[in-house]
């Protein structure tokens, strides 16, 4: 089985990298410098931003890593089951990765200037630590399967978070969150309705 599985993810690895290539030269720049410099494992500078959704993506290659100036990363509708290490774009704020299949998310807290994250409609079960992402201030992971949510996960620089239609059950508490002004927890089994800061109460 596992014989068969390597050349079936090869293939998707290097059909995702054509689709990267091809969304960079989109930028006006050459295919076959971009191609050799990503291959090479060299920085690509200048490129701020890379629209990828609804590329049937299985996978993201690794060597989207090398843009270094990345300041946005549109990923949405795929058929992605999990993303690769995203640790070295320093500059990103903008990460999308809504309509997939992904059941986990990879080390995020690494994205120090992130301030939208939209992971909605997905297979998430969790999430990971993101309370040292001090820029996040729009977070959206509703449409996903997490059971049970920990405000310590949460960075207090939000301002708007979606967790709806989850199963999410435990109350919980956003009294501490004063930057928050929109919440959206509907379509959870809640117990009790989450204590609200002060902005927010009616």
């Amino acid at each position: 089985m596992q014989k068969l599985e390597e050349p079936r993810k090869s293939r998707e690895r290097e059909e995702a990298f054509s689709i990267l290539v091809d969304a960079v030269v989109e930028h006006d720049v050459s295919k076959e410098e971009v191609e050799r410099n990503l291959r090479e494992g060299r920085p690509i500078h200048g490129i701020e931003r890379l629209e990828l959704s609804e590329k049937n993506l299985k996978c993201v290659p690794e060597e989207i890593k090398w843009f270094v100036d990345l300041d946005s990363l549109n990923l949405c509708n795929n058929c992605l089951t999990e993303l690769p290490d995203l640790s070295w774009l320093g500059k990103l704020t903008t990460l999308e990765v809504s309509d997939n299949q992904l059941t986990e998310l990879p080390y995020l807290s690494d994205l120090k200037c992130i301030k939208y994250f939209d992971c909605s409609d997905n297979n998430l079960s969790e999430l990971p630590d993101l309370s040292k992402l001090e820029n996040l201030s729009q977070l959206d992971f509703s449409g996903n399967q997490l059971t049970e949510l920990s405000e310590s996960l949460l960075p207090k620089s939000l301002h708007d978070l979606d967790f709806s239609n989850n199963k999410i059950t435990s109350r919980l508490d956003f009294s501490g969150f004063g930057n928050l002004s929109h919440l959206d927890y509907d379509k959870n089994p809640l117990a009790e309705h989450p204590i609200l800061p002060p902005q927010l109460k009616k």
